[in-house]
């Protein structure tokens, strides 16, 4: 039988520790709760330096949110997040010091910080450093597909860090059914982690803005191995300083809807890789606009819309100024309007010295540039090219620079600078007349209604302001026998019912197998 001064201290222990584990303590809290918020420090460590317990009942307490007050958190297991909690900080830290900052260190290999299941929604997560060991621990790991397959989604990922992880964030679904949708991740750094974000969800929209990567060797960014709709803006990507460059900033295995702005990436080996599976994977296309890649793209079976991106290199003291590749494999499409190939005034140091002017898409295994402006060039004596197909490279338009030795100042058809099928159009600014001038002797048929003019000389002249038209000019010697309907000015023809020679002039028509100069 217990004495009673016995009875006495069990009943204290017990009241003690239940004290402790409502968070009643000298925090000023109640449940865990102060000024109508809730503490981590409402919950006491007492002497077990492992986290992972009390930190598990503050998260299972918590409904709204929940304050990890300024310190170190030292943690064994996963902490599993339910709907509608707010998990916040003190801070992040910058990627030099980790002073005035939550952080939570994950000290057990293959094991996430936090865990996100099926069927969860309404998770916010900010102001945090996420810490681990390398040894396959996650920061932030979001799984479903072998249960309900209930759809997790509306998560807010914010100013965080994600240090020395495996994988940063991680959003696996075991099938092709379970999604982790409506995510927003903003102001966060991936500092030496393998892979900063791997996203494996198909129907999963992403908004992701304003990370910094730090990644190491054969790191990536973000891997998107199955994605939906995902918009990615201002990435600033940075591989390891040395000759062993990281993977790349961003690789995308499968996507719908992607678009790619504002960022700027070095030291990775390819800074965009894309494997899309020929007529499967590419079914939506990818957006690049305003970026500067230094490290070169590779791009297979994908449709890309390219619009104002440098791929030039900087200087490094690694490498010195040198090219990067922009390649386009298997079914990829390019439409490629007004990129940048290399910086500006850039010449290559060595043979051939090369300028930007010789540089574009490098296609390979029957990829196509459906369409071409390389308009932002380090001088204007070549044409910029517009071209619509792929497969032979050669252009349909191009504008012609000011520098070009001929006032043409538009070329269309077939052709390039030197040879080809093609017409120049000019306008004289005495009159406002424009000229087709083209590089043969028989090109122009205008058509309307199935009736149709040729014209046989080299020159057209519309004038705009006496709303004239000047025929092609010929001698009789040189009318032949074209097809019926067809009109020239023979300078010296006689205007007599039939075409003849020694006159001051006449409009010749072609009639009924005959020249007419009535």
């Amino acid at each position: 039988m217990k004495t009673l001064t016995a009875m006495c201290f069990l009943i204290f222990v017990s009241l003690t520790t239940a004290i402790a584990v409502n968070g009643q303590n000298a925090n000023g809290c109640t449940s865990g709760v102060r000024n109508g918020i809730f503490y981590t420090d409402c919950w006491t460590r007492g002497s077990d330096p492992d986290d992972t317990i009390r930190l598990r009942n503050a998260i299972n307490a918590a409904y709204g949110k929940l304050i990890f007050n300024e310190g170190n958190y030292y943690i064994s297991g996963a902490l599993p997040l339910h709907p509608y909690i707010v998990i916040e900080g003190t801070g992040k830290a910058s990627s030099t010091s980790w002073t005035a900052v939550s952080k939570i260190v994950q000290n057990t290999a293959n094991t996430a910080i936090f865990t996100i299941g099926e069927g969860q929604y309404e998770i916010t997560i900010r102001d945090l450093a996420l810490v681990g060991n390398n040894s396959g621990t996650i920061g932030i790991k979001a799984e479903g597909g072998s249960g309900t397959n209930a759809s997790s989604l509306h998560f807010l990922f914010s100013n965080l860090r994600f240090a020395f992880l495996s994988k940063g964030i991680y959003v696996n679904a075991t099938n092709q059914v379970w999604q982790c949708d409506q995510v927003k991740l903003e102001q966060a750094s991936f500092e030496n982690c393998t892979i900063g974000v791997h996203i494996n969800s198909n129907n999963s929209g992403w908004d992701i803005s304003s990370i910094e990567f730090l990644v190491p060797r054969d790191g990536i960014g973000i891997y998107m191995e199955r994605g939906t709709y995902t918009s990615m803006n201002l990435l600033i990507g940075n591989g390891p300083e040395d000759t062993h460059f990281a993977d790349a900033l961003v690789r995308v295995r499968s996507h719908a809807n992607l678009s790619i702005k504002n960022s700027v990436a070095e030291r990775f080996n390819y800074d965009l890789v894309v494997e899309g599976t020929p007529y499967s994977d590419r079914t939506e296309p990818i957006y690049l606009f305003n970026n500067h890649f230094f490290s070169g793209l590779s791009v297979r079976d994908t449709t890309l819309i390219s619009s104002g991106n440098q791929f030039g290199t900087g200087y490094d003291n690694l490498h010195g100024w040198s090219n990067i590749d922009v390649i386009a494999k298997g079914y990829s499409q390019i439409t490629s309007l007004g990129d940048k190939f290399c910086p500006e005034g850039y010449i290559d140091p060595l043979p051939p010295y090369a300028s930007c002017e010789n540089k574009n898409w490098e296609l390979q295994d029957g990829a196509q540039l459906v369409f071409s402006t390389n308009n932002f060039k380090n001088t204007t004596s070549v044409p910029t090219i517009m071209s619509r197909d792929g497969y032979d490279g050669i252009p349909l338009l191009s504008l012609m620079p000011k520098t070009f030795t001929g006032t043409s100042l538009l070329r269309l058809g077939k052709g390039n600078v030197a040879d080809g099928h093609y017409f120049d159009i000019t306008r004289s600014e005495a009159d406002g007349t424009l000229t087709f001038t083209s590089n043969e002797g028989y090109g122009y048929t205008f058509n309307g209604n199935g009736g149709a003019v040729g014209l046989t000389n080299s020159n057209l002249k519309f004038n705009t302001s006496g709303k004239t038209i000047t025929l092609g000019s010929t001698t009789q010697s040189g009318l032949g026998s074209p097809a019926n309907g067809t009109l020239f000015y023979c300078s010296d023809c006689t205007a007599t019912a039939a075409c003849n020679s020694g006159g001051s002039g006449a409009i010749a028509k072609r009639i009924n197998s005959a020249w007419v100069c009535n």
